[in-house]
């Protein structure tokens, strides 16, 4: 059993992978949702994540909100007409806010390089790589929180005061275990694989290389 998306307002479909066997319909739909996909992250990557969204009056934000419930409305039936009109749709309301955007003077925020991500509650969190970046970021984006926004400064500094064990271990508590490999004082890290190795007899392996050459001669 498929599981179900959860949504936010304004929020499409996440493309998933195609599976077969398939019905021309899914497949239908998940490459639209591919389409949609990379025209959201290419408005995200030029104004930021929900940014715009946030900025345009209410009457243009519910339309946009609208469009994107059809998306999710049209991909519950077997209408290809359908799902494909309300894809255009959205696309066309990206478009839409791209044009709100550059005819109200929005300046663009790729100024700092950030990593963005829309939290559970729709709340954006970044990661920048300074804390003059940090600083930069948030005169372009006030509408993001100050703790929402992360230098890689503060991380690495969070990480190397020793809560990277801590972080790990809440990874592994709610349900994303972290990679780590725990070496115990001399020991080779191997320590639960068993050892098939008999160093007392000769090797069985054929040698590669000739072992009765001469030693050589110093170099005069």
């Amino acid at each position: 059993m498929k599981k179900k998306q959860s949504r936010k307002p304004g929020q499409i479909p996440t493309p998933v992978e195609v599976q077969f066997p398939e019905s021309e319909f899914s497949r239908f739909f998940k490459a639209r949702m591919v389409e949609l996909d990379r025209i959201k992250r290419e408005h995200e990557d030029k104004w930021g994540v929900n940014r715009v969204i946030a900025l345009v009056d209410v009457e243009f934000r519910i339309k946009v909100w609208k469009q994107a419930e059809r998306v999710w409305e049209a991909a519950g039936t077997e209408d290809f007409n359908r799902l494909a009109a309300a894809c255009d749709g959205m696309i066309r309301a990206y478009r839409a806010m791209d044009k709100w955007a550059v005819d109200e003077g929005i300046a663009p925020a790729g100024g700092v390089k950030a990593i963005e991500w829309e939290m559970d509650d729709g709340a954006v969190m970044a990661v920048v790589q300074t804390e003059a970046d940090a600083a930069a970021y948030q005169r372009t984006r006030p509408d993001v929180g100050n703790r929402h926004i992360w230098s890689m400064q503060e991380l690495v500094t969070m990480l190397e005061s020793g809560l990277g064990n801590d972080i790990a271990r809440l990874k592994a508590t709610l349900g994303m275990p972290a990679t780590v490999v725990k070496v115990e004082a001399n020991g080779s890290g191997f320590d639960d694989f068993d050892n098939d190795l008999d160093l007392k007899k000769p090797s069985a392996t054929p040698k590669m290389f000739p072992t009765d050459m001469k030693p050589l001669q110093k170099m005069r």
